[in-house]
């Protein structure tokens, strides 16, 4: 068995903060947002590069505070992207 990709599920409570960081602060972009219906909790897939990140409103999907470990090539340069955002959080 290989593992081709391994997912991190993050759990948010608000979609409007979680674009300010993830897609205006980080640059990552919305691949795709699914709710059951317009009330319903968001799930949403961003991408950078490789990394894939799933976000989640579900209560249960996930324990808020969780942490991931990503190893990025050239990570000067990605750290030199993100400095010219200025988002407060």
């Amino acid at each position: 068995m290989q593992v081709t990709r391994t997912i991190p599920i993050l759990r948010i409570f608000s979609v409007e903060k979680a674009r300010e960081f993830y897609v205006d602060y980080l640059g990552f972009a919305i691949e795709w947002d699914h709710r059951f219906d317009e009330n319903s909790p968001a799930y949403i897939q961003v991408r950078r590069d490789d990394l894939v990140l799933h976000l989640t409103e579900h209560h249960g999907d996930c324990c808020p505070g969780s942490s991931f470990s990503s190893r990025w090539r050239a990570s000067s340069i990605c750290i030199g992207s993100f400095e010219p955002r200025r988002i407060a959080i």
